[in-house]
């Protein structure tokens, strides 16, 4: 197999989050989009940061994931999200990055 023929081209997903919890405290379903292959540095730093604990650094790294259906940014640098939603959030880019 030649490794050219394994290379991959990220692609937006959509993500859902409808967990009980959500639905209750939001009202319905809340969706966001990933790509769907994140770079190295982008694994690494998740996991890392995650791992430590380190919440400001998780955040940044968590902002630059999180886009519209059009893939821009949802979040700026000032601002942020309920952090029910932003722990749903992170346990579903958990699951997302090794699908």
């Amino acid at each position: 197999m030649e490794l050219s023929s394994l290379k991959l081209k990220p692609q937006l997903v959509e993500v859902k989050l409808d967990s009980p919890i959500i639905i209750q405290e939001f009202g319905e379903e809340i969706t966001f989009y990933l790509q769907d292959h994140q770079n190295v540095q982008a694994y690494f730093d998740f996991f890392k940061y995650q791992g430590d604990q380190n919440l400001d650094e998780l955040l940044k790294v968590v902002r630059k994931m999180l886009v519209n259906k059009a893939g821009k940014p949802i979040l700026a640098e000032n601002e942020t999200l309920p952090i029910t939603l932003l722990s749903a959030i992170i346990n579903k880019i958990s699951e997302h990055m090794f699908i």
